[in-house]
This record gives C-alpha cells, structure tokens and sequence, in this order.
C-alpha cells in the first residue's frame, strides 16, 4: 500500500493515506484522486469505496473517505518536504488508526480487538458513517 509521510501537524513524522480535504463543489472521489495525484504523483483508474469514517482524536475530529485502487499508473514522487513510499499492510509500525482502515478495506487480517485497545490507548475512535 501507498503511504505518505506527514510533514506538518499532529501527525508530523507519522506514515499516513495520502488525503486531505475536499474542496467546495468537489466529490470525496474526486478529492481522493486530486489527493493521491498532489502527494505521490500517481493517477488512479478505477476506485472501489469503502466507506467514510469519523475519526475522534483527544485534540481533533474529522471525517475520512477511504478508497482502494489496484489500478495506479504515474511516476512516483513525493511533494516537497515530505516521502512517499510503499509498504506491506502488515508493518506493525504503522498506526493503529491505519491498521484499523486497512482492516475496513479487507487487506489486514489482524484482530480487531488488538486494534482498538490501541487506538483506546492513544486516545482515539474511529466510527463507521456509511
């Protein structure tokens, strides 16, 4: 899977979905695909949604659109400041919150339970929208 590396706010230094927000008059597709082309420099073909998820942190809120794609085409780079790079869904390192999204997408296999203790821990919940 595609991650891009946070280089500015609360999850500076920390491997993330490239994403952002959806601009006025724009589609979450659509804002998934300007996202993805703006912080890897990969286009996408075909999308399959997963769904929209409220994500509460102990300082911020707010709502993710995930979507998965098997179809990029581009040439890697990263913006500027920041990395992009690939990694196997599996990688422990990576956040809780991440490992949770992955689960939703069906590409991690890994006990919900062990998910959200951690997230519980850093003081975080992800809600399911549709």
């Amino acid at each position: 899977m595609l991650l891009v590396l946070q280089n500015s706010g609360i999850y500076e230094g920390d491997w993330l979905f490239p994403g952002g927000i959806v601009d006025e008059g724009e589609s979450a597709e659509q804002a998934a695909r300007r996202e993805l082309s703006e912080e890897t420099g990969m286009r996408a073909g075909a999308l399959d949604r997963v769904g929209s998820y409220d994500v509460i942190a102990p300082t911020v809120r707010f709502r993710v659109h995930i979507y998965r794609t098997n179809d990029l085409e581009g040439e890697l780079r990263a913006e500027k400041g920041s990395d992009v790079r690939w990694f196997d869904p599996s990688d422990q390192r990576l956040r809780a919150g991440i490992r949770y999204q992955l689960r939703e997408a069906g590409v991690l296999d890994e006990p919900l339970e062990g998910i959200v203790r951690e997230m519980t821990r850093d003081g975080m919940r992800i809600e399911k929208i549709s």
